[in-house]
């Protein structure tokens, strides 16, 4: 127990330690249709979480976003915990062919449609998801990402995986400080 805390503890830091990048700014829409100007149409004045399923199998990119909606309905459910930032998807999709974009991009929306607002989510489209993940200074891994970005762009520190007590407690760490 007290190795898998110190893990944790360590991914923690190390999530802390790699933060300070910024996203690639993408020509993105909405599950809608509308453009979408990422991260730009995001940012304002407060910090925003960015919800990022970065799945390098379409198996994983599916079982991150229903892990993202786990996370989106927990801390819907928890205003408190948000303090009024708010709540961006964005699942990152590396070489998909363009005649499939929109298909892919309306199931996508038809899979936020009870729990995420449309202007809250654009599908980005990417030539190369490792870079994409490289350049946010973010693994490309099998766990789905929340990451918090400033005002500016820059990225505060994320959280990597599944809704848990551990994750959570990062999370609030992660927005404490940045408040």
């Amino acid at each position: 127990m007290k190795a898998a805390l110190l893990l944790c503890s360590l991914l923690f830091l190390q999530s802390l330690l790699l933060c300070g990048g910024t996203f690639a700014e993408v020509d993105a829409r909405t599950p809608g249709g509308d453009r979408f100007q990422f991260p730009h149409d995001a940012l304002g004045e407060q910090p925003v979480l960015f919800a990022l399923a970065m799945g390098t199998t379409q198996s994983s990119g599916e079982l991150q976003q229903e892990q993202l909606l786990q996370w989106h309905r927990h801390l819907m459910e928890s205003p408190l915990l948000l303090r009024g930032t708010e709540i961006y998807h964005f699942p990152v999709i590396g070489s998909a062919p363009r005649l499939v974009r929109g298909l892919i991009r309306r199931g996508i929306g038809r899979s936020y449609s009870d729990d995420v607002s449309p202007d809250r989510a654009a599908v980005l489209f990417v030539s190369d998801e490792h870079a994409f993940a490289r350049q946010a200074g973010i693994p490309l891994d099998e766990q789905p990402t929340l990451a918090l970005v400033l005002p500016s762009g820059e990225i505060a520190g994320y959280v990597k995986g599944p809704l848990g007590d551990q994750n959570l407690q990062e999370l609030q760490d992660l927005l404490d400080q940045h408040r």
